[in-house]
């Protein structure tokens, strides 16, 4: 797989949302050399993304934050993608094996740079909203299909969107309506 022929069939089969091609390795990783290769490389292949990109009118293509648990590697990452401006931003490989406070630590940096007027969407979530992040808490709660403006994926979560209800910290969370504003 190349950045390009990624870009090719997204391209093709007309997505709305289409992210970048990323290099992500598990965020426990030790390999501090590779962590760091592996965000350069997802900057690089960005680039890639972008300039093999057919239709930027009307197809989205998102880029993705990389860096691992290293909060230098992420603020750098979230600079240089910012850069290139995106329509929206995911914050990738997470949720992998990680510590819920490591997790919190990461979102919570890459949020406080990261610009309000974009969509952002945080991968892989699957079972919790962090209580010790209250910035970005409700993005995570507010659920696809409730709010417009984080995504998130994982099939469990468009059923949680169907039954009205959101995991957190404290248990299951269930939302008898949900007004948006």
């Amino acid at each position: 797989m190349t950045p390009e022929y990624s870009i090719s069939l997204q391209n093709s089969i007309g997505s709305d949302i289409m992210m970048q091609l990323d290099d992500v390795i598990i965020t426990t990783s030790p390999d501090a050399v590779r962590m760091k290769e592996a965000m350069e490389r997802s900057i690089r292949w960005l680039d890639r993304c972008i300039a093999a990109h057919k239709n930027p009118s009307t197809q989205n293509l998102f880029c993705i934050i990389q860096g691992g648990l290293d909060l230098d590697l992420r603020r750098e990452c979230c600079e240089q993608m910012m850069a290139r401006d995106t329509p929206g931003i995911a914050i990738g490989g997470l949720s992998g094996g990680e510590a819920k406070d490591a997790y919190c630590r990461v979102v919570d940096a890459c949020t406080s740079i990261l610009p309000e007027g974009k969509p952002r969407y945080v991968m892989g979530v699957v079972s919790f909203i962090p209580r010790s992040a209250p910035r970005y808490a409700s993005q995570l709660i507010s659920s696809p299909g409730l709010s417009g403006r984080s995504r998130r994926h994982c099939r469990a979560r468009s059923g949680h969107v169907r039954l009205r209800v959101a995991d957190a910290c404290s248990g299951t969370l269930h939302f008898q309506t949900y007004r948006l504003t």
